[in-house]
């Protein structure tokens, strides 16, 4: 079964990775098609705006001017810093010029964003029989409104040759030849936010569909997990149950064949013996099955509660456990408190409640075996301590103990008789009382229970 429940697991964790991988994939495809729709729609806009009178006349401007400064570098009239100081000059000017027209233009559109957009030179290459010239520009040689290209969106790379002659000074004609390669960029501010708006509602249902998945697959999960742990609880039980029952009936049915031999029925004190065990085993029998009909949610606890002088019934209680242990060799400490207190308890639930505890104390200790008691007023509650000097508990089994038919699994715990209702009893009927129990304990330091029951309203 164990197995089993791993292998179901392990598919239905494979199964959500695969589903979240899914899941990314399809809003990640929808970002990118959306993210292309916009690019689209980026390049219309341009082209749309390139199309327009005042654009065309402004580009056919600035390369024309452009080409009278690349003749110039290339009759040698400049030098190659001049010619790159002026083309920067030349530049600056005309991106002024440019400012204002794309702000017309774009206007005009009526875009929902704010939209840029520069050519940037990114080399030239004239062309020569001895040899070529290439001249690789710097960022700041562009003609727009003037950004850096991180994160900017390229919307066209193109190449503008020119073949041409003109008549030097000497009044011969020369060939030129040159290769410009330049490139289109647009920046948008916000452009991730704009394609994500745009997938919005795929995008939010896709987020709701996952976080469902994921409560669905942790609480299958969580219940496969809870399903398998109240499997082997109730295995557990009905295998302590079993264990318990059959001590009782195997002395039973050894006494009462005992019953049957002349020898014992003719001795007064073997007889006297065997009726006393009868007798304990009958008792042990009907506590078992008490504590089995006590938490079955058929037949809840009901309290009769009466006003108790508490320290003087605590230190009964406490007094006539010591008679119980008397054959064993126990340290009993008591500080039981002197003052008369008075709560309103149920006598029967609540001397059974104190006993379990007192009894896992004995159960729960190897050698050397030391049993304190202690009570005190603090805060309008009378506070009972239960210390020994046990095994003790991890802390992360302390959470666990007060769970019906829990017992800790590890150490000599597997020695220890019982059905591991005896602390979930406890704990329902101190609560019954309007109480607190809680514990603190250290592994081979031993454990301290502490309840915590109200004072009687004397109002």
């Amino acid at each position: 079964m164990k197995k089993r429940l791993q292998i179901l697991i392990t598919v239905s964790v494979l199964a959500f990775l695969f589903l979240s991988v899914i899941q990314y994939s399809l809003i990640k495809n929808t970002y990118d098609l959306e993210k292309k729709i916009f690019r689209s729609e980026i390049e219309n806009i341009i082209s749309k705006i390139k199309k327009t009178e005042s654009f065309e006349s402004f580009e056919e401007n600035w390369k024309m001017n452009f080409s009278e400064f690349a003749k110039s570098y290339q009759m040698k009239k400049l030098t190659k810093q001049q010619y790159l100081d002026s083309l920067f000059q030349f530049f600056q000017k005309e991106n002024l010029v440019f400012d204002k027209m794309f702000e017309k233009e774009k206007s005009l559109i009526d875009l929902k964003y704010d939209l840029d957009y520069q050519v940037d030179l990114e080399q030239i290459i004239f062309f020569s029989k001895i040899k070529n010239d290439t001249i690789s520009f710097e960022e700041k040689y562009h003609i727009g409104n003037g950004f850096s290209k991180e994160n900017a969106l390229s919307v066209n790379n193109s190449i503008w040759k020119v073949e041409t002659s003109t008549i030097d000074d000497e009044n011969k004609e020369i060939e030129l030849s040159y290769e410009i390669q330049s490139s289109d960029y647009v920046k948008i501010n916000n452009d991730y936010w704009i394609v994500f708006q745009r997938m919005s509602y795929t995008f939010i249902f896709s987020v709701l569909l996952f976080v469902l998945i994921c409560a669905l697959f942790f609480y299958t999960v969580k219940s496969m997990i809870k399903q398998k742990d109240l499997l082997l609880l109730k295995t557990d039980f009905i295998n302590n149950i079993i264990h318990e029952f059959k001590t009782p009936l195997a002395t039973l049915k050894i006494a009462s064949k005992s019953l049957r031999n002349k020898k014992i029925t003719g001795n007064e004190v073997l007889m006297e013996n065997t009726l006393k065990t009868i007798e304990r085993q009958n008792t042990r029998l009907e506590k078992l099955l008490n504590q089995i009909v006590e938490i079955s949610p058929n037949n809840p606890v009901k309290l009769e509660l009466e006003t108790v002088e508490i320290s003087s019934f605590l230190r009964e209680i406490y007094e006539d456990f010591q008679i119980s242990c008397s054959q064993k060799e126990i340290v009993f400490l008591d500080e039981i408190s002197s003052q008369k207190i008075f709560c309103e308890v149920s006598k029967m639930h609540l001397t059974i409640a104190i006993q379990n505890l007192l009894d896992n104390a004995v159960k729960y200790s190897k050698e050397n075996i030391k049993i304190e008691v202690k009570s005190f007023v603090e805060n309008d509650f009378y506070q009972i301590q239960i210390k020994d000097s046990g095994i003790g508990i991890s802390a992360k089994k302390q959470k666990e103990i007060f769970k019906k038919f829990y017992r800790v699994s590890s150490g000599n715990v597997h020695n220890v008789k019982g059905l591991g209702l005896g602390l979930f009893y406890t704990k329902q009927i101190i609560e019954l009382h309007h109480g607190e129990i809680s514990v603190k304990s250290e592994l081979e330091k031993g454990t301290l229970f502490n309840i915590k029951l109200p004072l009687k309203n004397e109002k």
